[in-house]
């Protein structure tokens, strides 16, 4: 009985951990600062959701969907905000057969490509080695925790 009430209270702690995902608020053109590698970052923008991404995982880590994140719909370049690929919330998934991928906020809700989103994310600054050679390329990629609707 005593195992089953600790094995509850962790199962519930774990719930608890990660309803509460926070991240320092910073501006869209902050997001790739040095100041803010390996951390968690909220920011407002645009997931530019068009379908399809090349999903994959590696090093023991879950599979995950890169979709390019911006300030603005027009913006050409974006930063590759990785989502993990699954049912749950804040998640990207095929739900229907040949219909593309779609997204889903915190609430299990559909994300529209033109609903404006915040998101906490942490944040993967690259090397300037890294750099060469891509002028269009964000000196960063981010990896979404959690994604809210916003107004």
């Amino acid at each position: 009985m005593k195992n089953y009430l600790l094995l509850a209270m962790i199962v519930l702690a774990g719930f608890a951990a990660g309803c509460s995902t926070t991240g320092t608020p910073v501006e869209y053109a902050g997001i790739c600062d040095k100041a803010n590698d390996d951390k968690n970052v909220e920011v407002v923008g645009f997931l530019d959701n068009k379908g399809g991404a090349m999903c994959s995982s590696g090093y023991g880590k879950p599979m995950r969907c890169p979709i390019s994140f911006k300030s603005d719909l027009t913006s050409e370049t974006g930063i590759n905000a990785d989502i993990d690929k699954g049912t749950g919330n804040s998640s990207i998934d095929e739900y229907e057969k040949g219909k593309g991928l779609k997204i889903k906020d915190d609430k299990g809700e559909f994300i529209e490509r033109t609903q404006k989103v915040k998101i906490v994310a942490e944040v993967n600054v690259f090397d300037e080695a890294s750099k060469v050679g891509d002028p269009k390329s964000a000196a960063c990629y981010i990896v979404v925790k959690k994604i809210e609707k916003a107004q």
